[in-house]
């Protein structure tokens, strides 16, 4: 038995049978995108969904929910062509806009749970450039007149929380990690507190935000910046900075970095 099991992992191991693996794994993902697009399509005739330009594909996650409310609306809108390199979301549809789905099938997928939860009230908007994905687990609300954007290119891992009260702005190019937050509100009142508990937030192009950091409201990130994991977020930081720590520094200033 042992020689024989032995036998059967030098088999898997060696060209043919990661060839052979591969090509189960490429054939899920192919199906998974197939029934997935199905979803959406079927999504779009409720009236949730409304492009601002021309048709693309929309790929649904099996475990998506979207409770989208009388008068919101998920926009897909096409940006055109962007200045930073193009690299596919999901290889399949490349410019398709994809929410809820498990990762690239030769990605790492972190443990996490695969329903993913959308709610927009009234009068709220999700608009999603081409060629953005937002993987499963995460949960994303937007509520009474506010707008939460997502630019062309950007990659959303499993597990974001985005919650607004006011309006998000994620630029173009963005990579946000695993089991980040943003949300641009108080949840609570503080006595004698006179700020505005209500502030946007606004992500530029081509920022790279590391897993479980939270940006918290009134935060403006410059493009080309890098925020460390774990970071949390409560005041501007520059372009192409790299910032850590909480609250986030700036540690690191005139950096460059590529997808």
């Amino acid at each position: 038995m042992r020689v024989l099991i032995n036998k059967l992992n030098a088999w898997r191991n060696n060209p043919v049978g990661k060839s052979i693996y591969e090509m189960q794994l490429k054939l899920i993902y192919f199906m998974r995108n197939i029934l997935g697009y199905g979803r959406g399509f079927l999504v779009s005739l409720t009236g949730k969904i409304k492009y601002a330009d021309f048709y693309r594909p929309l790929i649904i996650g099996a475990e998506t929910k979207l409770i989208v409310r009388p008068g919101s609306s998920i926009i897909l809108k096409n940006s055109g062509c962007s200045s930073y390199d193009f690299y596919p979301n999901n290889s399949i549809f490349l410019t398709a806009t994809t929410i809820g789905t498990r990762p690239h099938y030769l990605a790492l997928d972190p443990p996490s749970h695969y329903a993913t939860r959308i709610e927009l009230l009234e009068n709220a908007e999700l608009i999603l450039e081409e060629n953005t994905i937002i993987l499963s687990g995460g949960y994303i609300s937007g509520s009474h007149n506010c707008k939460i954007y997502i630019g062309q290119n950007s990659y959303i891992s499993q597990e974001v929380i985005i919650n607004s009260r006011h309006a998000i702005h994620i630029g173009k190019n963005v990579l946000i990690g695993y089991q980040v937050m943003l949300m641009d509100y108080d949840a609570h009142t503080v006595v004698n507190d006179q700020s505005n508990r209500r502030k946007g937030i606004v992500i530029g192009d081509n920022v790279w935000i590391g897993a479980r950091v939270t940006i918290l409201k009134g935060v403006n990130i410059g493009s080309g910046s890098v925020i460390g994991a774990n970071s949390c977020v409560v005041s501007d930081i520059p372009e192409n900075s790299i910032a850590v720590g909480n609250p986030a520094k700036v540690v690191r200033s005139n950096i460059s970095w590529r997808r």
